[in-house]
């Protein structure tokens, strides 16, 4: 075929052309593709949205003599349309066709919306309910972490509909979903069952879910006006957990459905746990708590170590010292199994003082022997935070251990500096003055207001490991966390901090987090909780 022909077919082809060079500069392109993007093209990659110009250019950069490959992709005109793209290698150049899926796409898309949401409230419906639970049980059993489902059920919702109608009804169903989703955290994925049940998947402890139940009876406490009628309502919750309750998605639902009519039973505004935390509840904790309190004189208590790294050049730039309890009977419990526990009975103090003072003394054994030294986070309660003295008390730590004050990061949770009870920021300043490093934990997860924000002498943020998990769905899900990802590391940089991610698990994870912009990560990609003797060798590798 002579080039004239070639040209010919190449300007007349009935999809979008381009022509690259194998380094991924264009080359040419055909009519039907400026005729698409309503412009000649200079810079193709221009035209691609934010989040896939890398795919874009990784697709034409890593084809060889020979090889095919294609990519999905958005392109950013008038209106955002997709676009399949064929690459080829030809000649020493990369061929794309670029064909439109942009109605294939939009298609699936309400597809996706029918079946996975309900279409009074707009909320999740029982098919992303038991979507979710599978990928978060997934989770959490490689984090020996736990989780809850609670079930709830409206109180007489059948006398509103009766009353009022149907329609009547639907608006209330409505204001209720409302409601219960201004009450809850982010990190809650709030549904809509059918009829008049809602549930809530809760990441987190038995205190976590009992925290979020009282929220959810807490928001009937006000009446509801439905077309200028008050309605006044109740609702019953009913918890089950995983893994103490339920070691699979069909068991924890059929237990936590078990735990709501017991709470129906009970009456109206009730909350009842399933299994052993609802029968047993009381006789356990005490048990606990008289063993909770004599752990560190027994020397029951383990400082384990989670190594940070920098993401640019995966340099270790220190550790989080996590608390571990290496119970008699009931084997080694992570922090999420007592530390709830601890700050209820008060004990959180003595066992907070006691890691803070242990983690800093390990650092500054390693510092010493390092030309670049280390940092150590190590987590504080607010109930260290509120007690008369604890400034002094870090001030001693370090005289004693000789650690540098740079060298010491405190994290303290989102949730509860922004905790209407929370006041001791005049501490937050003194520790400050130190010298103190001071991070916000699992931020995301609370109610931020930034004005309070601004008002702390923060220099990190870390991001709460429930947005690194959906971190690389399609930015155009709604369940993505890229696009909030995004916005929180240019809201830290603008406020001058730094940004950790938690939670990192997989290689693209971290491209992801460079890419956004992240500073430094933690997670299971580079190592689970290390003890001091496998911290050592990151620390002095051979």
């Amino acid at each position: 075929m002579s080039v004239d022909i070639q040209h010919l077919a190449f300007q007349n082809a009935p999809l979008g052309m381009a022509v690259f060079s194998v380094d991924g500069v264009l080359l040419t392109s055909n009519e039907m593709l400026d005729s698409w993007l309503q412009q000649p093209i200079v810079e193709f990659q221009a035209f691609i949205h934010p989040s896939d110009r890398r795919a874009f250019r990784e697709l034409l950069v890593q084809l060889s003599e020979g090889e095919t490959g294609f990519l999905e992709c958005r392109l950013l005109l008038a209106q955002e349309r997709w676009t399949r793209v064929h690459a080829s290698w030809f000649d020493g150049r990369i061929v794309c066709l670029f064909e439109d899926i942009t109605r294939q796409k939009q298609s699936q898309v309400e597809l996706d919306y029918l079946f996975y949401f309900d279409a009074l409230t707009k909320l999740p419906n029982r098919a992303m309910l038991e979507r979710q639970i599978d990928v978060m049980l997934s989770s959490v059993r490689r984090r020996d972490d736990g989780m809850a489902l609670l079930l709830i059920d409206l109180d007489r919702f059948k006398l509103i509909n009766d009353t009022y109608g149907f329609a009547f009804g639907d608006d209330f169903l409505v204001a209720v979903a409302a409601r219960l989703n201004a009450a809850l955290r982010i990190t809650d994925l709030l549904v809509r069952m059918g009829g008049d049940e809602f549930a809530i998947l809760v990441l987190g402890s038995a205190e976590d879910a009992r925290v979020v139940g009282r929220r959810v009876l807490e928001a009937f406490a006000e009446a509801f006006v439905i077309k200028e009628q008050e309605v006044v309502s109740s609702a019953c919750v009913g918890v089950a957990l995983f893994p103490q309750d339920a070691s699979d998605a069909t068991s924890l639902q059929a237990h936590a459905d078990i735990a709501m009519f017991n709470a129906k039973e009970a009456g109206r505004g009730r909350m009842r746990f399933y299994g052993a935390l609802g029968q047993h509840a009381e006789r356990e904790q005490l048990e606990i708590e008289a063993e909770l309190l004599h752990c560190i004189e027994r020397q029951e208590l383990v400082v384990m170590y989670q190594p940070q790294y920098d993401i640019r050049d995966h340099h270790l730039i220190g550790f989080e010292a996590l608390t571990y309890w290496q119970h008699p009977k009931r084997g080694l419990l992570s922090p999420g199994k007592f530390i709830a526990l601890a700050e209820q009975t008060g004990f959180i103090t003595t066992i907070g003082n006691w890691v803070l003072e242990k983690a800093a003394w390990q650092m500054q054994q390693w510092n010493a022997a390092l030309q670049n030294p280390l940092q150590i986070a190590v987590n504080l309660s607010a109930t260290q935070l509120e007690r008369t003295g604890f400034v002094a008390v870090v001030a001693g730590i370090l005289e004693r251990t000789g650690l540098q004050a740079g060298q010491l990061e405190l994290e303290i949770t989102e949730s509860q500096i922004m905790s209407k009870e929370f006041e001791p920021e005049q501490q937050l300043h003194a520790l400050a003055a130190l010298g103190v490093h001071l991070a916000i934990d699992d931020f995301g997860t609370g109610y931020s207001n930034l004005g309070r924000l601004l008002g702390l002498p923060l220099t990190t943020l870390k991001i709460d490991r429930l947005f690194v998990m959906d971190l690389l769905s399609d930015p155009s899900n709604p369940k993505s966390t890229a696009p909030l990802v995004r916005s929180i590391v240019q809201l830290a940089h603008n406020l001058k901090l730094t940004v950790l991610a938690e939670g990192v698990e997989t290689q693209a994870q971290l491209e992801r987090l460079n890419f956004l912009g992240c500073d430094f990560a933690q997670g299971f990609y580079f190592a689970q909780p290390l003890s001091c003797a496998e911290a050592e060798k990151l620390v002095f590798p051979t």
